[in-house]
């Protein structure tokens, strides 16, 4: 993992890590910090949320009631190009894509009492500014209640450890047009595929295209000064045969662009309506079943792995807490 270089004039690069202990957080400007209000798809990168989190740290820094602290700023940003299509209402078909851009700080203070740590957090949305920080600060320091099992934050490591990376330069590239492209390769792949088996008539089309792609600093008085860069997209297909009174849908899920096939996830679901044609409608008993691949991923998100959280077994409300 390269260590980002601290006096180039250049922004240091996607995904890299800035390894506490190396450089000090007063090394680390490059340039001034500057008020950061983010304005609607305003883009921001590493280089903007690490000035914004050592800022925060040099302000609780001047706070003698904090003992310690943790600040992350993150910035998300997404395309999506809708899918809508009904040869029944052609006038209703087509969304115009769109971008929605999130961000904000948010601040873990440790404060010192005498029955033990108290341990508050507070958060600001869409402004990294002085005034920003300083009220994400106040509401952490408000919200602070006693933690008694709280030992500490976490600390440099002694030695840099090889890290992977799960950006892809491409996605991050992605322009609206680009994943408006993406999206019509989805719906040409429900479309040919219903299209083949003799349906144009009397048919939907449905779903989206998205691609995501989120930078986040985290930084604390310990001496952590890390950054990473997430990339993703999504293709989501239902396809309808109106006559037919059957449906179907179709996924891809990728984090590099090369390994995503939208035509595929429209083609699946294309080719799922097809095979519910014909369905009966069985009669109230219990029946043998064999579950696809979406619902056993159902099952998982939704029973399994909450049920596995140690605050569910805590609680005792787990299965797996007797």
């Amino acid at each position: 993992t390269p260590t980002c270089m601290v006096n180039a004039p250049h922004e240091p690069q996607s995904g890299c890590i800035i390894h506490p202990g190396v450089v000090s957080r007063e090394e680390l400007r490059v340039r001034p910090p500057r008020s950061i209000a983010v304005e609607q798809h305003e883009a921001l990168d590493l280089q903007d949320l690490r000035l914004s989190v050592s800022h925060a740290l040099d302000i609780i820094d001047t706070d003698a009631s904090i003992v310690d602290a943790e600040v992350c700023a993150s910035w998300c940003e997404q395309h999506v190009s809708p899918i809508q299509y009904d040869t029944e209402h052609p006038a209703d078909s087509g969304q115009r894509p769109r971008s929605q851009t999130t961000s904000g700080i948010g601040i873990l203070v440790v404060m010192d009492h005498q029955d033990g740590p108290r341990l508050g957090f507070g958060s600001e949305s869409q402004d990294f500014s002085p005034e920003g920080i300083k009220e994400a600060l106040a509401h952490a320091k408000a919200n602070a209640l006693h933690a008694p099992a709280f030992k500490s934050l976490p600390r440099p490591q002694s030695q840099q450890q090889a890290r992977l990376t799960f950006h892809d330069d491409d996605t991050l590239q992605l322009t609206l047009d680009d994943v408006a492209e993406l999206a019509g390769e989805a719906f040409e792949g429900a479309l040919s595929t219903v299209r083949s088996a003799g349906f144009v008539t009397r048919l939907q089309v449905n779903g989206q295209v998205v691609s995501r792609k989120e930078h986040l600093m985290l930084g604390n008085t310990q001496g952590v000064l890390v950054g990473d860069t997430s990339t993703g997209l999504v293709a989501t297909v239902l396809t309808r045969l109106i006559q037919e009174e059957s449906q179907g849908t179709g996924q891809r899920v990728a984090t590099h662009l090369q390994d995503f096939s939208p035509h595929d996830a429209g083609a699946e679901a294309a080719q799922r309506a097809l095979q519910a044609r014909h369905g009966v409608q069985l009669e109230g008993r219990d029946y043998p079943v064999v579950f696809g691949s979406e619902a056993i991923a159902a099952l998982i998100h939704d029973a399994l792995i909450p049920a596995l959280s140690l605050d569910t077994v805590a609680s005792g409300l787990s299965p797996f807490a007797t």
